[in-house]
């Protein structure tokens, strides 16, 4: 009978703490390859230099095996001198490259980056529209939230206030202007791609990342769970959002909806382990009537 009752609590025990650490699982659903939830690795970028990320050509950019290697040298020295911050230089190099080997799409993006950070947004946006036009699906497809980010950038350079009335991606918590499920998804894609190129380079405190952030998070509040979006807006707050009262409200709101959140995983949980229990104990009373019913006959008096 023990090694029954023992088999039973154990019946009980592995599942009821499955149920519990599901119920502590928020950040899994996170999780990238590298162990780094979105939002961790978002603040790595903030927190590092580019010169610190720099292993080789950007973005892991692979060139065919037929170009020859005074061009891949030529790129990966551009790509040196941008992650450098020698934006000018880099620009000089990728123009020659181009006119000795036009038409390269690793040529245009780097041009597009370059011209970017150097203050350049037109030109920038030049090239990385001529950098979707070569491929598609550079970036993951996320090209097109980079030609917003540069668009935006250029309408700030006459209205700075541009932000304010026109976030770059239109959503906002009262669902007035909301995506459907399978946008939001795209979008929160881009945007972690996105902030992550741009984090690395533009440190505190930028307007336009402030705004994507602040969008990012009101997208995993509605999408996932408010706990990833409270650290989103702190990072949001850190680049300078402009509405700080609005997002002080927001965090609060968060992390109202996040404390909830909790107590209703606590509860399922627990519910879920009282329902094992009343059936532990039925298949308990259940084994012992059936032992008692066979023991004479397994085991017959003497």
């Amino acid at each position: 009978m023990r090694k029954i009752t023992f088999t039973i609590l154990l019946f009980v025990a592995i599942p009821a703490i499955a149920c519990i650490n599901e119920s502590y699982s928020f950040e899994e659903e996170y999780q990238l390859d590298t162990g780094q939830s979105p939002v961790e690795f978002l603040r790595d970028q903030m927190d590092a230099q580019p010169s610190d990320k720099l292993v080789g050509p950007k973005n892991g950019q692979v060139y065919s095996a037929d170009l020859d290697a005074a061009f891949v040298a030529s790129q990966h020295e551009a790509v040196r001198d941008i992650y450098s911050g020698n934006y000018n230089a880099a620009i000089e190099k990728l123009q020659a490259i181009e006119t000795t080997h036009p038409g390269h799409y690793g040529t245009a993006a780097n041009l597009g980056t370059a011209y970017e950070l150097a203050g350049d947004n037109k030109n920038a946006l030049r090239w990385i529209s001529e950098g979707v036009k070569r491929n598609k699906d550079s970036h993951q497809g996320t090209e097109w939230l980079h030609k917003k980010i540069l668009e935006a950038r250029i309408a700030m350079e006459s209205n700075p206030d541009y932000l304010k009335a026109s976030p770059i991606l239109p959503v906002n918590d009262d669902h007035t202007v909301w995506p459907t499920m399978e946008l939001a998804q795209s979008w929160m894609k881009a945007l972690h791609f996105q902030l992550g190129e741009r984090m690395l380079f533009v440190k505190p405190e930028d307007p336009v990342v402030a705004d994507l952030l602040y969008s990012f998070a009101a997208l995993e509040a509605n999408t996932k769970s408010p706990g990833p979006a409270i650290e989103l807006l702190k990072l949001s707050r850190e680049y300078g959002y402009h509405d700080t009262a609005g997002l002080d409200e927001k965090l609060a709101q968060y992390r109202k909806a996040y404390a909830a959140q909790e107590i209703k995983q606590w509860i399922k949980a627990l519910a879920g382990l009282a329902v094992l229990c009343v059936f532990a104990l039925l298949f308990y009373f259940a084994i012992r009537s059936v032992v008692r019913r066979l023991d004479p006959i397994l085991n017959p008096a003497e």
